[in-house]
This record gives C-alpha cells, sequence and structure tokens, in this order.
C-alpha cells in the first residue's frame, strides 16, 4: 500500500508537468490558427481589393473605347 502511493507522489509532479506543458502547447496551436485565419482573411482582402482595382480599370477601358468611338462617328 505505502510503495503505490509512494510511486503515485513520485509521479505526481511530473504529470503537472506534462498536463501544463500540453495546455501551453494547446494555446500555442489555437494561437497559430487564429493568426493564419487572419492571414487568409487578410489575402481573400487584397484579393477582391485586386479584383475590384481590375474591374475599375476594365470600365475605365470601355469608357475610353466609348469616347473614340464616339470621336470617330462625328
Amino acid at each position: 500500500m505505502l510503495q503505490k502511493g509512494d510511486t503515485r507522489l513520485r509521479h505526481a509532479p511530473t504529470l503537472k508537468k506534462n498536463t501544463a506543458a500540453a495546455a501551453a502547447a494547446a494555446a500555442a496551436a489555437a494561437a497559430a490558427a487564429a493568426r493564419q485565419q487572419q492571414q487568409q482573411q487578410q489575402q481573400q482582402q487584397q484579393q477582391q481589393q485586386q479584383q475590384q482595382q481590375q474591374q475599375q480599370q476594365q470600365q475605365q477601358q470601355q469608357q475610353q473605347q466609348q469616347q473614340q468611338q464616339r470621336q470617330t462617328q462625328k
């Protein structure tokens, strides 16, 4: 009985350390996942902005073409 109790007491600090280490690792993993998600959102926003810029450029080109056509028709 005493010997079993002794081994449990001897392992208790290691279990606490392991639990703390596991908790720290889980927290780090969660933080990394959150950062990655933010980066992905930023990339998506950048892509959307680029698409909007491209659309604006296309609209400008179309307007220029229409103006040129009007001038040539005159």
